[in-house]
């Protein structure tokens, strides 16, 4: 699948910024679920190393509080596009979905509507964790 990056009023996002926005929101799922997963799991004692310092609870919720923020960063960016567009344009960045095939099942507007949505989208996420 093909990275191409639109210019979002008048500037582009570096590239190596631009590839760690778009692996952060393609790991939202995993991410979801590992903090699932870890409300539910036990607490691993050795966790502290060899001495038993620290505690697991404190390790687990360390754990939650970094996957949590990029959770939210992405959440939140979806709320500030059009409802009609996060989806798509989700299922686009995580599954490289085609906008053609979203077109097929509703009425989306045109092509260039599309991308400055999914643009928007990718910026506020950066913006959302401080990454601009």
């Amino acid at each position: 699948m093909k990275d191409y990056q639109r210019k979002h009023n008048g500037q582009r996002m570096p590239q190596s910024l631009y590839r760690k926005v778009l692996a952060i929101v393609r790991d939202y799922d995993r991410q979801v679920s590992a903090i699932n997963d870890i409300y539910h799991s036990t607490p691993n004692n050795n966790s502290g190393g060899r001495y038993g310092h620290g505690s697991p609870t404190e390790s687990k919720a360390l754990k939650i509080v970094a996957m949590q923020k990029e959770v939210d960063a992405v959440n939140k960016a979806l709320k500030a596009i059009p409802p009609e567009y996060r989806m798509p344009i989700l299922d686009n960045i995580r599954y490289g979905y085609k906008r053609e095939e979203w077109v097929m099942k509703q009425d989306l507007a045109h092509r260039s509507t599309w991308s400055r949505w999914r643009i928007e989208f990718l910026w506020n996420v950066a913006e959302n964790l401080s990454l601009i």
